[in-house]
């Protein structure tokens, strides 16, 4: 009968659409490109002062470290961003310039379709002035040297008994190159000239150390009266020294004399 015809065909019809469906539904599962487009987040900020920081640094929690991604801060206006991250929970850190303190990792919440702001602030290490006496005249503590127009003055303290707690050492050392008479000399990463501070305490915590011959040291050293036989030697000095080998901080040198 017609009516049985119809009913069979729409079994048929409604079989080879549900076989086409699954059959569809499957090559979406085995073929990402086909799956529905994840909604992703951004992180976006700012880094003060400009110039404090070369990279910032995120990583999803759970991911490998391999995945790790980095940008570095606009060098006009200290903004960094970055798009097209997957929501979740990021660790968010960062490798600041020599002479700014880290700040701590920060775990960042990214939600699907919405921008993440922060605002990241860094500081300097503090300066310090020296422990010693800037003031060289003649004495135990001051050696001065003088050989192939190298000019050597070194300025020693000690307090205290080596090696045990209380003790602190500090010296500060003057080199300069090719004088001989009086002249400005600049001491900085390029000059042989220099000027370094080394400071120990308790004998146990190993020795710091600033100076001039770093990427952002500078000293100025005015040989006002100089005379290498009698040693007779007059001047000022002063500087910033930026620390040296892991040493934190800066050490600033103001109205230094010299009076032998």
């Amino acid at each position: 009968m017609p009516g049985d015809i119809f009913v069979r065909m729409m079994k048929k019809v409604i079989i080879i659409l549900l076989l086409c469906s699954a059959g569809l539904g499957a090559c979406r599962k085995n073929n990402p490109s086909l799956q529905p487009e994840e909604k992703t987040g951004s992180l976006s900020g700012t880094v003060s002062p400009i110039g404090s920081v070369q990279a910032v640094i995120i990583l999803k929690d759970g991911d490998p470290a391999d995945k790790i991604q980095r940008t570095v801060p606009d060098a006009t206006t200290g903004k960094f961003s970055f798009p097209g991250l997957k929501a979740g929970t990021y660790a968010l850190m960062s490798e600041p310039v020599s002479g700014y303190m880290p700040i701590e990792n920060q775990a960042i919440e990214i939600k699907a379709e919405q921008e993440t702001a922060v605002a990241l602030v860094f500081n300097k290490y503090p300066i310090t002035t020296p422990d010693i006496p800037i003031s060289f005249k003649s004495g135990f503590a001051t050696r001065v040297y003088y050989t192939d127009q190298r000019l050597t003055i070194v300025k020693f303290r000690s307090e205290g008994s080596f090696g045990k707690l209380g003790y602190k050492t500090f010296e500060l050392t003057i080199q300069l190159d090719a004088i001989t008479g009086p002249g400005t000399f600049i001491c900085n990463a390029t000059s042989k000239s220099f000027i370094r501070y080394v400071s120990a305490y308790d004998g146990t915590i190993g020795f710091r150390t600033w100076g001039s011959k770093t990427t952002d040291g500078n000293a100025t050293v005015n040989i006002t009266t100089f005379d290498p036989v009698t040693k007779q030697i007059q001047g000022t000095f002063n500087g910033s020294l930026p620390p040296i080998a892991g040493t934190r901080g800066t050490v600033i040198i103001e109205d230094g004399t010299l009076n032998f």
